[in-house]
């Protein structure tokens, strides 16, 4: 058997015998090329011709530069790259590069898995940038990533970290309502929070403010399948410590809150009360004590949003999208309709316009919708239809402003396909990006340069605002 011992050496071109073994004392000789196996070395430079002997390649010279070695660690699977030609690893972790060059390493988890950072030589936490002035070593670490049963609904921000609320299948068809707190750099979970609650909870709307999220959604109560509207408020420093818990109900008839909105003294609330009648509650942020509770009969919301004076409740009625513009004071509202048919989803607003994403039919198929609606006097200042072939279901779920630009996240066809868009504020279509094997609910955050998505499998993705695509 022969033996196989790695070597480097000065090496400028040559033949590998892959019958010898090598002398172990020529590391010095470190810079002249890759990893040999079975040769015969000169130290004078180049290789000797033996029989048996095969061409392999030229070798770099020594005065070329210097070599990276990636290695990878953690109960997760990857792949990293490099920006130029050399590193795939994968199955090549090691390469050379230009003496004075910089390499920029990037780190792909495997589905299901997440990348938890990087160690060992460079800059950089989402890409890692290698000075190559010398030998370097860098280590990539994936994680096994987030839980494949968890069903994420929705996301919010408090600028350092991200809140993702849902439900994680414990025994089927049971679950535990959930926040995972994650890093925004490294998208790895911190820290996470359960509610158990009587019967299978689920939380499907979250916002934060000073220091506290603030989570709506529903518990079941015996019998089973009565909803029991939910509110809870919970410190964000370890997610651990529960300021209140307001729940609402009306047995035998459901109750599920939606979303919540939250200002600096009180908290507000939308969902539904029955199949058809909207419950809009006003808390106490104190102590989370009723301050008003209003039914109005029409069909079932998903959205709320905010400004100084008003809540503003998506939904439709009578067949028509519809906002409902409630004074924060005392509840009373105005309607105002908009498209026939279909639904609002979730939206945005900046204080002087909302965006709202949702759906129409639109020749026998229902379509995705944004609209943007200005706040003074609740006119629509334009409307996108997603212009596609797709035959049966496709909407929009949730849209967010950056001021510049509009982004919206959806779903299209059967099986459904994620539908990313990022649209101009007047309503044109700048780019899409479609992301199969992907099922996005309605968490969409701008921060910076990114846009966080989140659905399943994976829990959390971030997105280049400018194309789209992984970032």
């Amino acid at each position: 058997m022969s033996k196989k011992t790695p070597i480097m050496n000065d090496f400028r071109a040559g033949e590998l015998n892959p019958n010898e073994d090598v002398r172990a004392d020529l590391k010095d000789y470190y810079r002249g090329c890759k990893t040999l196996e079975n040769t015969m070395p000169i130290i004078e430079g180049g290789v000797a011709r033996v029989p048996g002997s095969y061409y392999v390649r030229p070798v770099k010279q020594l005065e070329e530069g210097w070599n990276i070695r990636v290695t990878k660690s953690g109960d997760g699977t990857g792949v990293v790259t490099s920006d130029v030609a050399g590193i795939s690893c994968g199955a090549d972790c090691y390469d050379f590069f230009m003496d004075g060059s910089t390499v920029v390493l990037t780190a792909t988890p495997d589905a299901g898995k997440i990348f938890d950072g990087w160690s060992g030589h460079g800059t950089g936490t989402v890409t890692r940038s290698v000075l190559m002035d010398g030998n370097k070593v860098v280590n990539a670490e994936f994680g096994a990533g987030w839980p494949l049963d968890f069903n994420a609904y929705d996301m919010a921000t408090d600028g350092v970290y991200l809140y993702v609320c849902g439900g994680q299948t414990t025994v089927a068809p049971n679950y535990l309502a959930k926040i995972s707190k994650i890093d925004l750099t490294t998208l790895v979970v911190i820290a996470e929070y359960e509610y158990i609650g009587t019967n299978n909870p689920f939380f499907s709307g979250i916002r934060c403010n000073g220091g506290f999220v603030y989570v709506a959604g529903y518990d079941h109560t015996t019998p089973a399948g009565v909803l029991t509207g939910l509110i809870q408020k919970i410190d964000t420093a370890t997610l651990a410590t529960v300021s209140c818990t307001y729940t609402l109900s009306f047995a035998p008839t459901p109750v599920w809150f939606q979303e919540p909105e939250v200002d600096d003294d009180f908290v507000y609330a939308t969902g539904v009360y029955s199949t058809a009648t909207v419950e809009k509650v006003k808390l106490n942020d104190s102590d989370g004590n009723n301050v008003w509770e209003i039914h109005t009969t029409s069909n079932a919301p998903v959205g709320i949003n905010q400004d100084g004076t008003y809540i503003y409740i998506h939904k439709h009625v009578g067949g028509i999208l519809n906002i409902e513009r409630a004074q924060k004071s005392d509840g009373a509202s105005s309607n105002f309709g908009y498209v026939d048919g279909g639904t609002f989803y979730r939206g945005d607003c900046d204080g002087t316009s909302l965006y709202i994403g949702g759906y129409s039919p639109s020749s026998g198929d229902t379509k995705g919708l944004t609209q943007k609606i200005k706040l003074s006097d609740m006119s629509e200042l334009w409307q996108y239809r997603r212009n596609t072939t797709v035959v049966g279901f496709d909407d929009s779920k949730r849209c967010r402003s950056d001021g510049s630009n509009v982004y919206v996240v959806g779903q299209s066809g059967s099986p459904a396909i994620t539908v990313l868009e990022k649209l101009d504020d007047d309503g044109n279509l700048v780019w899409t990006q479609s992301i199969a094997g992907k099922l996005i609910t309605y968490g969409l955050i701008l921060i910076g340069d990114y846009i966080y998505i989140t659905g399943s499998p994976s829990l959390v993705e971030r997105r280049l605002k400018t194309t789209g695509e992984i970032g």
